[in-house]
């Protein structure tokens, strides 16, 4: 494959791989840095999925005709089927607190009639409770580094689908551990259990009455 290069005028080399970083560090400065260091573009967690597609369109254009399409509609639709269709209520309009689940987030990245979201947050439903666990486990055994990764996995999978307290609460817990204060950490720890529950109440109707029949 290409590498990293500049020609003979300064220009970047057309053949090299475009590198973008993607980092939860949105301090100032930090974008600038990255571009000094020879990346071609920045990105910061959770991700925005219109500023992921216009990266990809600036950098990756030859991948345009790859994507699936947003929407897949029949080549010929019954004229019933469109008008049940239109009338039939998005997940994106549900009733949630905001401060427990922002669909605004999931639409976001999903589009509001998307099905793949509801299966995108039963899988992230599915994966927390084992970070949790995680976390709670190394706290107690005083693995301050484990406990850590798990936290910032969790944080950024809530953040990314729109579980806005559950991703503060484990950010905190991340940012204590940073500061080395271990024994708050493992109390903002404790409390991630009953958010998840919160969650998963918050969303359970929404997910019963969107989420895709399984097939088989």
């Amino acid at each position: 494959g290409g590498g990293v290069g500049r020609d003979g005028g300064g220009r970047r080399a057309v053949d090299r791989l475009p590198i973008v970083a993607l980092t939860a560090d949105a301090l100032p400065g930090t974008q600038q840095r990255c571009l000094e260091a020879g990346m071609d573009g920045y990105l910061t967690k959770p991700i925005e999925s219109r500023l992921l597609a216009e990266t990809l369109d600036r950098f990756l254009p030859q991948a345009r005709s790859l994507r699936l399409p947003a929407r897949r509609t029949p080549a010929k639709p019954e004229p019933v089927a469109v008008a049940e269709a239109s009338l039939a209520p998005s997940w994106a309009d549900a009733d949630i607190d905001p401060q427990i689940f922002d669909l605004g987030q999931l639409s976001q990245n999903f589009g509001r009639d998307d099905p793949d979201a509801m299966v995108f947050l039963g899988d992230f439903l599915g994966m927390a409770p084992g970070l949790i666990q995680a976390a709670v486990t190394a706290l107690e055994a005083g693995a301050a580094g484990p406990a850590r990764n798990a936290v910032h996995t969790l944080k950024g999978a809530a953040l990314s689908i729109g579980a806005a307290r559950l991703g503060r609460l484990a950010g905190d817990t991340q940012d204590l551990l940073d500061a080395g204060d271990a024994e708050t950490a493992a109390l903002l720890a404790s409390m991630l259990d009953a958010t998840l529950d919160e969650l998963i109440t918050a969303t359970a109707a929404m997910r019963a009455s969107h989420s895709p029949a399984p097939t088989f």
